[in-house]
């Protein structure tokens, strides 16, 4: 049984698996007892919008666990198999899950170059992110360069600016003790919506987010790694979580701009700069940042500023280098940017402009075939890069198919470039996966 990606095949005998044992009753009783018992909060990530058919639930929800294996250890398509003890042809593959975890998707000691961020993610090309990501974790210079500190991806839907947060997730993954990820996606109704109805000003509620992440990432590393092939003590885990901190709480309405820079100044003080080395440094990830409630905006500005530093300020340029945040601002950001912060740490990334043309295809197999293990020689990776464009040029003529129960548009909207490539590429990639499957498995 193949393992990392699942194979058309295993993915309908799941479905079929999950048809017969839950039948006609409502999925969510047996998926939290069964499945999602040993991830708290994780099913509200990985659970399809409801009102589904049954098998279109279930494909997506062995989707969902398939691209979770860079974001839960161990990864949720373990319990899922763990959930069906009646047929034990899914034990190999547990053990191969848990002994050899998914593919590795970058050359070795070279993280930076990740082919394949989740597993229908191709990441093509991007290499100022990439770059980015590995001044993130430099010191003030690199070769006379400027570190940088702060990064702001932007550009049309569909061109990949949540590519960036996998990235980020992939490197947190793969190397756990050197970067951690808190991320907030501000596309979630409930931030704004919990909020309101807790009782709790905006900023408030991110703060305790996000700190709520660091502490439990924290706790993860804290507690001493199984064996191989054993799950880890959740009890350990639990045990090893310290105390939420307690932010400072808003008194006076008209002080509100004051206290959202001491909330920021609290966050980074008390939450990431501890005596805690590990991780070594975190990537604070705003994703959709053009939906930033208003209330949140001097919250998120004094966050850039405290990773960037200020112009004028050399001391919190220099505490800017020494410390241990880096931040992310996906989307249209410009309102979230402090007005006079250090732009020497910042990185601007326009998707308006990337470029995903043969030269970034090319590399894309190049980096493929050293993930992988495989023999591409230069004429066939010459040959899968032309095939690979032919095919995206296809699927840009067949604009994709309206939601279900939604009438089609009299003008279809072809899907953007960058999607049709990346459709393209996993098509070509999945036999070159099996073939690097088998190779694993001879050896």
């Amino acid at each position: 049984m193949p393992v990392f990606p699942l194979n058309n095949q295993t993915r309908q005998q799941l479905v079929q698996q999950l048809e017969t044992e839950i039948g006609s009753r409502d999925p969510l009783p047996f998926l939290r007892q069964r499945v999602f018992k040993d991830y708290e909060n994780f099913n509200t990530k990985i659970l399809p919008q409801p009102g589904l058919p049954s098998e279109s639930y279930y494909s997506a929800l062995i989707r969902n666990f398939e691209l979770s294996a860079w974001s839960a250890r161990p990864p949720l398509l373990v319990a899922l198999l763990k959930a069906f003890p009646q047929l034990p042809h899914y034990q190999n593959a547990i053990n191969i899950i848990l002994n050899e975890g998914p593919f590795q998707c970058h050359p070795q000691n070279h993280p930076y170059w990740v082919c394949r961020v989740a597993t229908e993610l191709p990441l093509v090309g991007r290499e100022y992110t990439r770059g980015t990501a590995m001044a993130f974790d430099l010191s003030l210079t690199s070769g006379g360069n400027q570190g940088k500190r702060v990064l702001r991806v932007f550009g049309p839907p569909g061109s990949g600016k949540t590519h960036t947060l996998n990235f980020f997730k992939y490197l947190e993954n793969v190397q756990p003790l050197m970067l951690g990820v808190v991320e907030i996606d501000f596309k979630d109704k409930e931030i704004s919506t919990q909020a309101a109805s807790d009782g709790t000003y905006i900023e408030s509620f991110l703060a305790e987010q996000m700190e709520a992440q660091v502490r439990r990432r924290r706790a993860e590393l804290q507690t001493a790694p199984p064996p191989g092939g054993v799950f880890p003590d959740l009890l350990d885990i639990l045990n090893a979580t310290t105390p939420a901190h307690r932010f400072r709480s808003l008194t006076d309405l008209q002080q509100r701009v004051r206290w959202a820079k001491e909330l920021a100044n609290e966050f980074v003080d008390d939450v990431i700069y501890t005596l805690n080395p590990q991780p070594s440094w975190w990537v604070v990830v705003f994703d959709n940042c053009e939906l930033a409630p208003p209330e949140s905006h001097e919250f998120v500005r004094r966050l850039v500023e405290r990773a960037a530093g200020v112009t004028s300020d050399t001391a919190s340029v220099s505490s800017a280098d020494a410390g241990q945040l880096r931040f992310v601002l996906l989307g249209e950001s410009r309102d979230l940017l402090p007005a006079n912060f250090y732009k020497g740490h910042v990185y601007e990334e326009d998707l308006n402009n990337q470029k995903l043309d043969v030269a970034e295809v090319q590399r894309y197999f190049i980096t493929f075939r050293e993930c992988r293990g495989i023999d591409l020689d230069s004429a066939r990776i010459i040959e899968l890069t032309n095939e690979t464009l032919a095919r995206a040029n296809e699927i840009m003529q067949q604009p994709p198919l309206p939601p279900q129960g939604t009438p089609p548009p009299q003008t279809p909207t072809p899907p953007a470039w960058s999607r049709a490539l990346a459709t393209a590429i996993i098509e070509k990639t999945l036999p070159l996966d099996a073939l690097s499957a088998q190779k694993k498995g001879e050896a």
